[in-house]
């Protein structure tokens, strides 16, 4: 059981998932939806036609030069006859030189039918269905990277998170900076959050937050200060009376 599960949390970790955008259509495939990871089977089907192609368009071009050597073979057989003076049997003219012809023009219109479906294929629209599945992939991607950045917004540690803090600046800026700029470029980097240190850093930065006025919530809400003030000052003075009543009974 422990195997299986392990298995399919492999199959799971690997699956295939819609990123959002198109594979446009070529000769050697229609529209289809961008897979991460690309499943071998596209992968292999655009390599087969490909090479498929490839090896069509040789083909093609050794029966054109056959064909042309056909014809040059008349024109040379023409010439002898009106030239030579001992007669000769025609082996490219006549009514046998048909029988060299038309073996050829039938592999050529099979090369081009071929060619034809691979302009077919690539001139094929994207489908309604197949344009609302990406569309839907998209709005997605955007959901969970919202839902990602909220919980990175909460303290959590995520695998985006990681990645963004050792990623770090380009090497050529990176070589002109100077500590205190790496030491403010890793402190950015290290979260996701608007406040506090980190807030204050991509503000002196000019950082576009989602929230630019958030910082001034860090001392509390402007609405309850007064109320804060009021309990602040009861605080003090209970403290007070009870040092007070605390010093009269060490005395007595």
């Amino acid at each position: 059981m422990l195997r299986e599960e392990l298995a399919w949390q492999k199959r799971l970790k690997n699956r295939p998932m819609l990123t959002g955008s198109f594979l446009r259509a070529t000769p050697s495939n229609r529209p289809l939806p961008r897979l991460k990871p690309q499943p071998l089977a596209i992968t292999m089907m655009i390599k087969r036609r490909r090479a498929a192609r490839e090896r069509r368009a040789l083909k093609l071009m050794a029966v054109n030069e056959w064909i042309d050597d056909l014809r040059r073979e008349r024109e040379f057989e023409e010439g002898l006859k009106r030239y030579a003076k001992a007669p000769f049997k025609p082996v490219y003219t006549g009514p046998d030189g048909k029988d060299w012809d038309g073996p050829l023009y039938s592999v050529r219109a099979d090369l081009h039918k071929g060619f034809d479906l691979d302009t077919e294929r690539s001139q094929t629209p994207i489908s309604k269905e197949l344009k609302e599945a990406v569309m839907q992939a998209r709005r997605d991607k955007i959901t969970n990277k919202i839902r990602e950045r909220a919980r990175e917004a909460h303290g959590e540690i995520l695998p985006c998170t990681i990645k963004r803090k050792i990623k770090g600046p380009p090497a050529h800026v990176l070589a002109v900076m100077t500590e205190k700029q790496k030491l403010r470029d890793t402190v950015v980097r290290s979260s996701a959050s608007e406040v506090g240190y980190v807030g204050k850093m991509k503000r002196q930065l000019g950082w576009n937050l989602k929230n630019p006025e958030v910082w001034k919530l860090e001392g509390g809400w402007e609405q309850a200060k007064e109320r804060l003030d009021r309990e602040v000052q009861r605080i003090a003075a209970e403290n007070l009376r009870r040092r007070k009543r605390a010093s009269e009974g060490a005395i007595s």
